[in-house]
């Protein structure tokens, strides 16, 4: 029995671990999943939706993975370090695959900038994380986390393909492409940005209110679309999170600026 115990203990502290590296698989699927996709431009594919869907799960792995993590208090250096390399490569790389394979691919090649500035402010904000010992201890998030980032991304890469596949959308117009585009360069500057983000578990789950209206800004688009666009209520909650902590960044910066005059 005493046999038993120890391997059941050492699961446990290699758990968080495994998670992550159960996420750097799901990256390079994604990857090679679009790599997959014949090379016609402006066709659709069902890859790039198990692709967008591979990395919300990654997403919502990587949530239980950093909550875990902290409660067995495996949230050492290597940790985080093994931690940013799963990040980088399935919610940095394999959207900017995506992104260029489904929207930008057969066009000018200055489209390729608009997925490697993704990429690089995906990088940049992870090591930034990575060498700031105050954010982690104190558990705040300067700039907008990858994942969320990423997950958002997905979300308009689902919604755009379920619109291929409902007969909305025969091919990616010029102002479609032109929205989106302006999506992942907002996305990308919300990144490297000096704006405190909370965490996003903590946002969901630290306040009993504001997971009720969650789940209400799920449901409700679910409801209303018949659950043909399943896509929109993940990008609505990503939305909704920017949205509110962007609103909590602006009056905590008012009132510091307002305290300094006075």
């Amino acid at each position: 029995m005493d046999g038993s115990v120890v391997p059941m203990e050492r699961i446990k502290i290699f758990l968080p671990d495994i998670l992550t590296g159960i996420n750097i698989c799901i990256g390079f699927t994604c990857i090679i999943l679009v790599l997959q996709v014949p090379r016609v431009t402006g066709t659709f594919h069902h890859n790039y939706i198990v692709s967008a869907w591979l990395v919300v799960i990654a997403a919502m792995i990587d949530g239980f993975d950093g909550a875990l993590a902290r409660r067995l208090g495996k949230t050492g250096p290597f940790g985080i370090e093994f931690d940013s390399l799963a990040d980088l490569t399935a919610f940095a790389i394999a959207p900017g695959t995506l992104l260029y394979a489904f929207f930008y691919q057969g066009h000018s090649v200055f489209f390729v900038l608009v997925p490697l500035l993704y990429v690089i402010c995906s990088a940049y904000r992870l090591a930034r994380f990575n060498t700031s010992a105050i954010q982690v201890s104190q558990k705040k998030l300067i700039g907008l986390a990858t994942p969320v980032s990423a997950v958002i991304v997905v979300a308009v890469v689902l919604l755009v393909a379920n619109f291929y596949q409902r007969g909305v959308l025969q091919e990616v117009s010029w102002s479609t492409r032109g929205v989106i585009t302006g999506v992942v360069l907002i996305i990308s500057l919300l990144m490297v940005s000096s704006i405190e983000f909370i965490t996003f578990d903590k946002y969901c789950f630290g306040n009993k209110k504001r997971l009720i209206l969650l789940f209400f800004v799920i449901i409700v688009p679910l409801l209303l679309l018949r659950f043909k666009f399943p896509a929109a209520s993940v990008l609505i909650v990503g939305l909704f999170y920017i949205a509110e902590c962007l609103g909590r960044w602006l009056l905590r910066t008012r009132t510091a600026h307002s305290k300094n005059k006075t």
